[in-house]
Order: C-alpha cells, then structure tokens, then sequence
C-alpha cells in the first residue's frame, strides 16, 4: 500500500515537471482525458494550482461515480483493506490474454467498442499491443489499474479541491458511458460555471466513438470561453 502511495506521489511530481514544460510550448490549456490515473490527476492539479489554468476540459475525469464509491465505502476500512489484498494478489497472479497476431486484437478491439471505425481499431490496436518473448501479442494495460484503492480522499476533500477551480470547464462524458454526467450526480457541482456535455452514441471512450463531435464540442467550448475572457476585460 505504501508503494501504491508514493507511485500517486510520483505521478503527480512528473504531472507537474510536464506542465511546466507544456505551459511553455502551448499554454494554460489542459485537457483530462479518459486513462484511469492521469484523467483523475487533471482535475486534482487543477484544485491545487489554480491560478495555472486558463481553460480546462475534463474526459470523464472527475473519479469514481458517487454510486460506485458507496459501495466501498458502506466496508469498514479493514475490510477494504482485506479485500484491496485479495484483488491485488489475484490480478498479480493473472495472466494477460495473449494473442497470436494483430489481427486478432483488432477484432477484439471492435468487439468491445462498437463504435470504433476500421480505421481507429487498428491504430489504437497497433500502439495498443506489445510483443511477447513467445512471438504472441498482449495490451499494454496493467490490470492492478482495476483495483479501486483503500485508502481514498474523502468525497468532502474531493469537493473542497475541485471548489477550488476558477476557470472556464468542460466536463465531458459519454451517454452510453458507466461514468455519468458528473454535475447530475454532483461531483462537479462545486466548479463554478462548469458545462457538462454528453456525446451520445460514445462510451468510455467517447473522444475516439465520436472523434468528430467530440472536436466541435472542444471547438465551441474554446471559442466561447476566448470570447468571454476577452470581454471581461
């Protein structure tokens, strides 16, 4: 649990070392997408150094659904533990399904994500999968990223964080997505003026489902968001 601690240290540490890099090169602009850690990371740097972010926009990147945590949460904390152990040592037990060639995880791919053209399959499949000692391919996915941890902020430490934003937001999610509307479920009813906007027909992914609204949305967003600040001053 320790090394599970420090490696969210760490994370946070090469965020920060990355956006000072960023801020250079293209702004304040920063955009949360939907990885498992880093779309979390976002929101939470954005809570922390508010005064670093002009625009933010937020992929289904508020953390688990207030309906999911409750589930956790009803477990005392050493049955959370307990079971955090149990989950740990079976997935680092488990072995990553392997598959004899691309093709093969290309049509896994359009399997699980029917919205996915040909096209974006097979690239996301391509840099999706590594080669194995035995020639087979696997994802390069690390499954102990399934394993809700034990030890979390609280949902009142989570909004005194987020209260703390102070620039035009976005918040982003797929109507067909397990991760709802954050504003409806009131994760981010505490960002001021944040706009919540559903894709329809996109999941969990929706940035790769509808590349195309996906983009217009972000498009319409920047523009207003351009077109406010510069009338407020």
């Amino acid at each position: 649990m320790a090394e599970e601690l420090q490696d969210n240290k760490a994370r946070i540490e090469n965020f920060s070392k990355l956006f000072r890099k960023m801020e250079y090169e293209i702004g304040k602009v920063v955009v949360g997408n939907a990885d498992v850690i880093e779309k979390v990371l976002v929101a939470l740097f954005a809570g922390i150094y508010p005064e670093k972010i002009s625009k933010l926009i937020v992929i289904e990147g508020l953390g688990v659904p207030l309906r999911m945590l409750k589930e956790v949460r009803e477990d005392p904390p050493w049955t959370r533990i307990r079971n955090w152990i149990k989950k740990t040592q079976g997935y680092t037990r488990h072995r990553l399904r392997q598959y004899p060639n691309e093709e093969e995880g290309v049509q896994r791919m359009r399997s699980a994500n029917e919205h996915l053209t040909p096209e974006q399959a097979e690239h996301l499949t391509r840099h999706g999968l590594r080669k194995n000692e035995n020639g087979s391919h696997s994802w390069k996915y690390d499954p102990l990223s399934r394993v809700l941890s034990p030890l979390r902020y609280s949902e009142s430490e989570l909004q005194e964080l987020r209260s703390r934003i102070d620039c035009p937001t976005l918040l982003m999610h797929g109507l067909e997505s397990w991760a709802g509307d954050p504003l409806a479920d009131g994760r981010g009813e505490v960002i001021r003026g944040a706009q919540s906007v559903g894709i329809p027909e996109a999941g969990h992914w929706l940035h790769h489902d509808r590349l195309s609204l996906f983009l217009e949305t972000v498009q319409a967003f920047m523009k207003e968001a351009d077109s406010n600040s510069g009338s407020d001053k």
